[in-house]
């Protein structure tokens, strides 16, 4: 198993277009060539000797274009998809390339061909290494194994197979590489596979630990190679991509949070009981048991089975629970409000979880403004707790929804027995409380009395949620 860290694992390194460094190298040579041998050029006459610099020029012009867009695709971590073979020279092979350059420019300038010789066996091992790594990357196919759903800093393991489908060749010292994308951030995620035999596949795992939630794309996966002599690397990409949705990290509500939790309770109507003092709603009728209330007995029924049965209630105490998320913010988060927003959505997350799984009849609206206005509805019980989550972990901030938007939500789907749970990072609403501004203004519109209950992300919840 292989983990990666971005802060250790450079991949393969830095390197060179091998196509690009070639041009550069045959143009110079023509170059030097036109002016070690002037009289071989003026033979040659005027037009011929006027293309072949021209040509040599055009050769070395795109050979450091090409050197140039290797390197900065390299730097930048970018990966197309394309199944055509690339090759590129890495450090080992730019020093031996250089080496075969002095070799050669000193066999022509000084006419030795015991120089012209060592260049010739030299080039050998060069031509044969680019031939061998153009033969272990065809026929191969990589498969990705993933789950589809994960939660912010846990770690998963992320399978990579590779199959080699030719008849005869073995693959040697592959090295796949996994772009993992999201948003503005790329990493990648790299195993080794020493040797795959003809007609099989091999499979190995890396790591990978989302710290933020949201929507993470992985691929596309590229196959590098430099079997056997290092000195010419090839890789070829393929298009494959899954993702991974990270749902914001869960944690631990602290007593104190349950204590401010009952207080705002307490300012919710509750149901009004509609049987005996301990009854509350109609479940179903079973039959008579001592000490059962007589003004229970469901006479029509007992009549018609001959049998004493009486109707059985249940306590319900559930309350409905709007949660409003207000994450304003500019299009640029810093450090500290990207951590606070992601703080205000796992405090959110646990609230709502907690609430699903203690309610048996209760309903949970959630109303997030930020780049654009997101809602979800259902019954609170454990079976929709990840469509839920599924919601909450793609909410980005932004300045792109009104808090009368939010207000209005709150407004028509609050009923008597609902508490409205309100996460803002507009510091002046929480300060001010339920002062004279204009959200409270637009609360007091849309029906919101003492019942709503605010907390400042702001602030630091750290009071109200623990992780482990």
């Amino acid at each position: 198993m292989s983990t990666f860290d971005p802060a250790t694992d450079h991949g393969s390194g830095r390197t060179l277009s091998l196509s690009g460094s070639l041009a550069l190298l045959i143009g110079a040579g023509f170059n030097i060539a036109l002016w070690r041998f002037p009289q071989v050029a003026r033979d040659l006459g005027a037009t011929w000797r006027d293309t072949l610099f021209v040509g040599s020029m055009l050769l070395c012009v795109w050979g450091v274009r090409q050197v140039v867009l290797e390197l900065r695709g390299g730097s930048s971590g970018r990966t197309t998809a394309s199944k055509r073979p690339r090759a590129a020279l890495p450090r080992q092979g730019m020093i031996y390339l250089l080496i075969l350059v002095v070799l050669f420019v000193g066999s022509i300038v000084g006419r030795s061909n015991m120089l012209m010789l060592v260049f010739a066996v030299m080039v050998g091992p060069f031509i044969v290494n680019g031939w061998v790594t153009f033969m272990m990357l065809q026929r191969i196919h990589i498969d990705r194994r993933l789950p589809e759903r994960s939660m912010a800093g846990e770690p998963i393991s992320v399978e990579l197979a590779l199959l080699n489908k030719r008849r005869l060749l073995s693959s040697w010292l592959s090295r796949v590489t996994d772009l993992i994308v999201s948003g503005s951030e790329r990493v990648a995620g790299s195993v080794m596979f020493a040797r795959v035999p003809p007609g099989e596949s091999r499979s190995t795992e890396y790591q990978l630990r989302p710290m933020r939630r949201g929507r993470y794309v992985l691929g596309p996966v590229s196959v590098s190679t430099r079997f056997p002599f290092g000195l010419v690397a090839r890789r070829v990409s393929y298009g494959e991509r899954s993702e991974l949705l990270v749902y914001p990290r869960l944690g631990h509500l602290t007593s104190r949070w349950r204590h401010e939790e009952r207080m705002a309770a307490e300012l919710v109507p509750q149901r009004e009981m509609s049987q005996g003092v301990f009854d509350d709603e109609f479940h179903g009728l079973r039959e008579f048991r001592w000490g059962d209330n007589p003004r229970a007995i469901h006479w029509q029924t007992s009549a018609r089975r001959n049998e004493i049965m009486v109707r059985e209630f249940y306590q319900s105490r559930d309350q409905n629970l709007i949660v409003l998320l207000d994450l304003s913010a500019t299009a640029k988060l810093d450090q500290q409000s990207a951590e606070q927003v992601e703080m205000a959505l796992s405090f959110a997350a646990t609230v709502c979880v907690e609430h699903m799984r203690q309610s048996r009849d209760a309903k949970l609206h959630i109303a997030a403004g930020g780049a654009e206005f997101t809602s979800w509805e259902g019954q609170a019980r454990p079976s929709n707790i990840e469509s839920m989550l599924d919601t909450l972990a793609v909410i980005e901030p932004g300045s792109g929804v009104s808090l009368s938007r939010l207000a209005e939500f709150a407004g028509l789907k609050r009923t008597p027995t609902t508490r409205v749970l309100l996460l803002t990072t507009r510091l002046e609403a929480a300060q001010r409380g339920r002062g004279s501004n204009g959200f409270d203004n637009e609360l007091t519109a849309a029906g919101l009395g003492n019942e709503l209950q605010v907390v400042d992300i702001g602030g630091s919840l750290d009071k109200f949620i623990q992780f482990d």
